[in-house]
């Protein structure tokens, strides 16, 4: 097929490598020559999602080959059965080098040279967007032009801050989908090119997919009419996008995209991963000329900071227009298509909670309860990365602008301060992950050391305690033990997965709770079970029934079936290695200790997820209605003697601050001090506070924080039990 870019000249084409060239060294700045080294893996462990997206890269390098669903993913998540896919090891590359396998080592990572190639990748499509643009709008550009506007797109905030999931930096894919809607080519050409697009971005991430048919339909939309009658030409247009979505699921079926089901999608954390409306202005405390704005967490997605110098750059032509009297014509006839489309991409980014800083200005909830929005608010959770298209199309838009309006000597010299201004201002957003990417090696002992490789050598799988969490010892400790897993070609119950089979979860958990509380194994003779002294509860039954023998190695509690002989002598014989003894308390045993004193009781985040029975039964007896507390719900309780005096429970959306005074009566209670319940489940404000005559004395954590009190109001004990992941998961001071 013919290339529809505008004919190159010899200038022209150095701006390219000029441009490319630039490139590589804010790559080399910004992640350093050690991350290009494919055998080195230790950056990958210490970053965002960097960790989880090289692990499932090596259990789908253990993975035997299915056909025709080739990207097919097993033992990561156990049961679940994924496809490479739903996982952020790009497809793109993970299916060519899977092939390869057997010819490389075993620490072998791609994902260094995807950065690099990204960052070539942009400065490629931003060269080839301006002279697109140059050319849409009848009016020349010189290289050097070329190259200062290049650096905008190259030190975008937009593609600096997003390293953190590596598919994800393929913003070139949206510069290339602008570059078709403004170059020259007749209809036919564009959908052929769109085809190509949307092949590739299917094989590396779903957001970046719904962009491309977003500006596939703006071009579409835009180019010539295809016959006399209108609607017979959208009707046309439409089935363009068609082909290409059909393209797209094709593709996802390869790559297992259709492994795991949807059914159980939840809309959990849209509305919260969004755009503020400061986000074009900005840095998020990540700049360095510009002030900050506040933002509410979880608004990092939403990052579409333009930059002080693109900024400078469109308060320079906003004043030039108003004394001019010049009306722009940009937006109003050819730009519509790709203005409408934008404007519906910046909407949902935005969510249907519209906050500037931390004030929320409207909520428009209906929206979230409309079929079709319901379906794409659980999909597109992380709503707020859709604000990228708008993000490009007005960096373009104003240095396209700056070079129409002002005197081409007078535009090179304000331009080339620009780009310095805009380079001291993003410049901690190029040297923020030093820290992670600049070291000589990261060595936990789980990760590295052979030791845990031969405790687990015999077994099939890794039963990790509680099933399918993140946090064991220590936070995200669950990458580690995936890495042993897949090294010695296991199958392990934890894992993280754009969208696991909660469905298989359930019916496994299920089956291996009843075990372990019968004191069996069931159907896990042949696995090694691993957890916490904060869960090691859970294999007591199983260790006085005389089927495992339990060591406790590094504060791990390792399980050991009685038939892997070879695995307990090792344990027996390894240095720092111990038998354990039982001792542990949750929440139910917690409660039971203490009703006859008055327990305070709140719910922080979320409290109902891992609940367990017994912690249930023990509430119930005490007076609780706590079946009414939902996933993410809120939660506040007064105890006294083993009988409830007061509670209320409230859906995900709706926080409790309750507040008492000093000799306040309540069921015969008499409150002798100031006293404050405040509880927010993760979507309602995140919080859990018992406040005593203003002072906060709950340890604030993750699901049930309680408060124990003397007749005199003084506090005996403080607890926490992080009910999310397991009842015996906490801390009593």
């Amino acid at each position: 097929m013919r290339n529809t870019e505008p004919k190159d000249s010899y200038g022209k084409r150095g701006a390219y490598l000029v441009a490319m060239g630039i490139s590589v060294v804010v790559f080399l700045i910004k992640f350093t020559p050690h991350v290009l080294n494919p055998t080195h893996y230790d950056w990958l462990m210490s970053y965002a999602d960097c960790p989880t997206e090289y692990v499932s890269w090596q259990f789908y390098r253990n993975t035997a080959w299915h056909f025709p669903v080739i990207g097919t993913l097993e033992g990561y998540d156990y049961p679940t059965v994924t496809g490479i896919g739903l996982t952020g090891a790009i497809p793109l590359l993970a299916i060519p080098f899977k092939i390869l396998s057997p010819l490389l080592p075993t620490d072998f990572q791609y994902f260094g040279f995807w950065f690099l190639a990204c960052y070539v990748l942009q400065a490629y499509f931003s060269v080839r967007l301006l002279r697109g643009v140059s050319t849409a709008y009848s009016y020349t550009i010189s290289p050097i032009q070329l190259i200062l506007g290049s650096v905008f797109f190259i030190l975008s905030p937009a593609l600096l801050t997003r390293s953190g999931h590596m598919n994800l930096c393929a913003h070139w894919l949206v510069l290339w989908s602008l570059c078709i809607y403004f170059e020259p080519a007749n209809l036919r050409q564009k959908f052929f090119s769109f085809l190509k697009i949307v092949a590739l971005t299917a094989l590396i991430h779903q957001y970046l997919l719904l962009m491309v048919f977003g500006l596939a339909f703006a071009t579409y939309w835009k180019s010539e009419r295809i016959g006399q009658k209108p609607w017979l030409s959208m009707t046309y247009k439409s089935l363009m996008n068609v082909a290409g979505l059909v393209v797209a699921m094709i593709l996802w079926f390869f790559v297992g995209n259709f492994n795991t089901s949807t059914g159980r999608m939840t809309q959990i954390g849209f509305g919260k991963f969004s755009a503020n409306l400061n986000t074009f202005f900005n840095g998020q405390d990540e700049q360095l000329l510009m002030p900050s704005f506040a933002v509410n967490e979880g608004q990092y997605e939403g990052q579409g900071y333009l930059g002080l110098g693109v900024l400078l750059m469109a308060t320079i032509l906003a004043i030039v227009y108003f004394f001019r009297k010049k009306q722009a014509h940009f937006f109003k006839t050819r730009f519509s298509p790709l203005v409408f489309i934008t404007v519906l991409f910046t909407f949902f980014a935005f969510s249907h909670i519209f906050t500037f800083s931390h004030t929320k200005l409207f909520e428009a909830s209906f929206f979230v309860k409309n079929p079709p929005f319901d379906f794409l608010s659980q999909a597109f959770r992380s709503s707020g990365r859709f604000i990228w298209v708008a993000h490009y199309l007005l960096m373009a838009s104003v240095i396209a602008h700056f070079w129409r309006v002002i005197e081409h000597k007078l535009a090179m010299g304000i331009l080339s301060f620009l780009v310095l201004l805009q380079i001291s201002d993003v410049s901690p957003m190029v040297t923020r992950e030093h820290k992670y990417y600049d070291f000589d090696g990261y060595n936990p002992s789980v990760m590295t050391s052979k030791t845990w490789q031969k405790i687990t050598e015999e077994a099939e799988r890794i039963v990790m305690l509680p099933l399918y969490t993140w946090h064991y010892k220590t936070n995200d400790d669950y990458i580690h033990f995936a890495r042993v897993a897949a090294l010695n070609h296991k199958s392990i119950t934890t894992g993280y997965l754009a969208r696991p089979d909660w469905d298989a979860h359930a019916v496994y958990e299920k089956k291996v709770v009843r075990s372990l509380e019968k004191g069996e194994l069931g159907d896990e003779t042949n696995s090694i079970f691993i957890t916490s002294k904060q869960s090691e509860k859970k294999l007591q039954k199983l260790s006085e029934s005389g089927q495992i023998k339990a060591f406790t190695f590094e504060d791990y509690i390792v399980g050991v079936p009685l038939k892997f002989e070879k695995t307990i002598q090792y344990l027996k014989q390894l240095p720092n290695c111990t038998s354990t003894q039982f001792d542990t308390e949750g929440l139910a045993e917690f409660l039971e200790k203490n009703k006859n004193e008055t327990i305070l009781a709140v719910v922080k985040d979320d409290g109902a997820w891992k609940l367990c029975e017994e912690a249930k039964v023990q509430l119930r007896q005490m007076g609780s209605d706590i079946g009414k507390l939902q996933l993410r719900g809120s939660m506040a309780a007064i105890f006294q003697n083993g009988k409830l005096i007061f509670e209320k429970i409230t859906p995900e959306n709706e926080a409790i601050v309750q507040k008492f005074k000093k000799g306040d009566v309540l069921n015969s209670f008499t409150f002798k001090n100031d006293l404050e319940l405040h509880s927010a489940g993760a979507i309602s404000g995140n919080f859990g506070k018992v406040i005593i005559d203003g002072k906060d004395l709950s340890l604030s954590q993750r699901g049930f924080n309680l408060v124990i009190l003397d007749k005199d109001f003084k506090v005996i004990k403080r607890a926490y039990f992080d009910t999310f992941d397991d009842c015996y998961i906490g801390a009593i001071k």
